[in-house]
């Protein structure tokens, strides 16, 4: 084909016929005058026809539990929540890879290194997305500019609800060492290193009871299929006041509303060899 330059000795030209077949293909030019002068063919220019996208036959494309448990709480919905997974047999071709995740109609961009790719998302969209289903489309692309694609589906839960507040409504703070033993109440002075609070739960929502002193956990007991649960503190407590509490968590891990603060002191630790260490 031929095409004329402009004033400025400028000009362009279309292949057409377009190219058809891949591989290597070598274009020529020459000049010529207004007295049909024609120069010698310049060089080859080399183009490399590649349209053929990238082979995913053997990639696989994983994506694991949107959190721990796959199920949102309130916590995990207030911050961000970090998804990852796999992506493994990317042929060699590949150039590129694009990963993307929709969720709630959003779409963010994953950091893939080597065979493991993550991504950030806001648990405030995990949590309003109204068929929680994630979407990760894994693109990926050659050094020519051609693409093939890889996807799944990830469907998770959400649960925002903690327990309530009436979940713990039976539980007494026991001393079963030395002379003077039963519940410990407001203002007690014990010599139980380790009282144990036991009581029984409200509903069927309650999965674990945590036990602080002075906002710190020291102790979480598992709730037994019959409702019933006991918690101790880890470690002996030392002599001295403490103010326990006790939160009620559901499965989600979502965290009902602290007991009012149970203020006793200890006198002095348990003598060695003595004291609860069984369930009851």
């Amino acid at each position: 084909g031929s095409t004329t330059a402009n004033a400025n000795s400028e000009w362009s030209y279309t292949v057409n016929p377009a190219f058809t077949s891949e591989g290597k293909h070598e274009l020529t030019a020459t000049s010529q005058d207004a007295a049909g002068n024609e120069s010698p063919a310049s060089e080859p220019f080399v183009i490399n026809l590649d349209v053929t996208p990238p082979d995913v036959t053997n990639v696989q494309l994983t994506v694991g539990p949107v959190t721990e448990d796959n199920i949102v709480n309130a916590t995990e919905s207030d911050g961000d929540v970090t998804l990852s997974g796999t992506l493994t047999g990317v042929p060699s071709d590949v150039s590129k890879t694009v990963l993307d995740v929709i969720v709630n109609g959003k779409h963010f961009v994953g950091t893939v290194s080597g065979e493991t790719w993550s991504v950030n998302v806001p648990g405030s969209d995990l949590a309003a997305d109204t068929d929680k289903q994630l979407e990760v489309v894994a693109k990926l692309i050659d050094a020519a500019g051609n693409s093939a694609v890889k996807q799944l589906a990830q469907t998770y839960l959400v649960d925002t609800t903690p327990p309530g507040p009436d979940s713990l409504l039976e539980y007494a703070l026991m001393d079963d060492i030395g002379d003077k033993q039963g519940e410990i109440v407001a203002g007690d002075v014990t010599d139980d290193s380790k009282p144990r609070y036991v009581g029984t739960v409200v509903g069927e929502d309650v999965a674990e009871v945590r036990l602080l002193d002075n906002g710190v956990e020291i102790g979480v007991a598992t709730v037994q299929t019959d409702g019933s649960w006991w918690v101790e503190p880890a470690s002996p407590l030392g002599a001295g006041p403490h103010s326990f509490q006790l939160q009620p968590l559901d499965a989600a891990g979502n965290a009902g509303e602290l007991t009012p603060m149970l203020d006793f002191t200890v006198a002095g630790a348990a003598p060695a060899g003595t004291g609860h260490h069984g369930c009851v």
